[in-house]
């Protein structure tokens, strides 16, 4: 590695030297996006996981290369595990609606609880459920995927029937106060600084654009508002998990997306692992309904449109590279080719190494494509009818 004094020797650079260039202007893109969303609090729920990816692999780069990285402290919530929510849920389906029905039950609970009488409980006068939507109608996130980011996956893949001992159970921490958000994401912002720090001397200009979110949310109640769609627990999971796909596409898509004015790789980042991720979860999906014999002509036109089965720019040697900041395969080989490595664009050739040549801008486009279809179809597939939406 030719890193001196905290430079990088752009003239004489060795392979590592490209991934710890990549985390500084990763680094330096992270700080202006966050000075844009501050007082926006949907935003800067919906790219934690993506800023604690960012911190855990830059740090486990610094590990592995002996640079001495001195962590902050953090007493709330784990790293390691939020940064894994990038990958929306669990590989097998099973795993996923266990996950997905017990944050639906611990929201239900809390919320139920808050009223007055006990009798009222099964009133399903509660909501449990807050979507929020753009101006547009677009579906850009919701409260309980934004608890499930926070959760321990520990207490989540416990049986439904363990969770429901919640109000017996001390021991278990399923509700946050808000202090507790500061503290991590004061936590995340310092590993961020000193990453940056780190990279002080690298001479680039990132910048982001100026957005009104003008948002607006809409309160609903699983048990009751969602029945039109599901008629059991399979299919309220069925349901809660397209909704949560939904929300993370969008989020990035229509919303953070808006923000992009520079890019020096980590935009096309983002993207790549949300449609890499969104396009498994829905394979695996559309296993499950198969086999469970839940396929209606309406599902099975939705896949028929999204073409679940072109995986054109399906690529894990890329993929691997979009999670972690070494540019290498399994076999520690460097994946950018000599005829495509160039320090001057976005992601040193690594894109047209791993595409038969394609340019970086076309793959991008490529995956906003794919992305903006899934996102089209997966809201006419809900037919979520927010109607009358109440301004954030």
């Amino acid at each position: 590695m030719n890193v001196t004094n905290n430079t990088i020797n752009l003239r004489n650079m060795q392979q590592s030297d490209f991934a710890f260039l990549q985390i500084g202007y990763d680094s330096k893109m992270i700080i202006k996006l966050l000075n844009e969303l501050k007082n926006k609090p949907i935003e800067s729920v919906e790219i934690i996981p993506f800023i604690s990816l960012f911190c855990w692999e830059a740090t486990e780069l610094f590990k592995k290369y002996d640079i001495n990285f001195e962590m902050p402290d953090n007493k709330t919530f784990s790293l390691q595990d939020i940064r894994l929510k990038t990958k929306l849920f669990e590989n097998k389906y099973s795993k996923a609606k266990k996950m997905i029905l017990n944050c639906d039950y611990l929201q239900d609970y809390i919320f139920k609880h808050k009223l007055r009488f006990k009798f009222m409980y099964d009133w399903n006068i509660h909501y449990n459920l807050e979507i929020f939507v753009d101006k547009y109608g677009n579906v850009v996130g919701n409260s309980q995927y934004g608890n499930y980011i926070f959760q321990d996956d520990k207490l989540l893949k416990k049986k439904i029937i363990d969770v429901e001992k919640l109000d017996n159970t001390k021991e278990l921490n399923y509700e946050f106060k808000p202090e507790e958000y500061f503290e991590y994401g004061e936590f995340c912002g310092k590993i961020i600084a000193r990453i940056n720090n780190f990279f002080k001397d690298i001479n680039v200009n990132m910048e982001v654009n100026a957005i009104d979110s003008n948002l607006f949310y809409k309160d609903l109640n699983t048990n009751k508002h969602l029945k039109t769609f599901y008629k059991d627990d399979d299919r309220k999971a069925l349901m809660l998990y397209l909704i949560h796909i939904l929300s993370t596409i969008n989020s990035v898509i229509k919303l953070l997306r808006k923000y992009e004015k520079t890019d020096k790789g980590w935009w096309l980042r983002i993207y790549y692992i949300t449609y890499y991720y969104a396009l498994q979860r829905l394979d695996d999906i559309k296993n499950h309904i198969t086999m469970n014999d839940m396929l209606n002509n309406k599902i099975q036109n939705f896949y028929s449109i999204i073409n679940i089965d072109d995986k054109e720019w399906m690529n894990t040697e890329f993929r691997n590279c979009m999670m972690h900041y070494d540019l290498i395969d399994k076999n520690n080989k460097f994946l950018i080719r000599d005829e495509y490595l160039n320090v001057n664009i976005p992601l040193f050739g690594l894109v047209e190494s791993c595409f038969n040549g394609i340019k970086y801008d076309e793959l991008k486009s490529k995956i906003l494509e794919k992305l903006n279809l899934l996102s089209t179809e997966i809201q006419k597939l809900l037919d979520l009818n927010i109607s009358n939406p109440i301004p954030f």
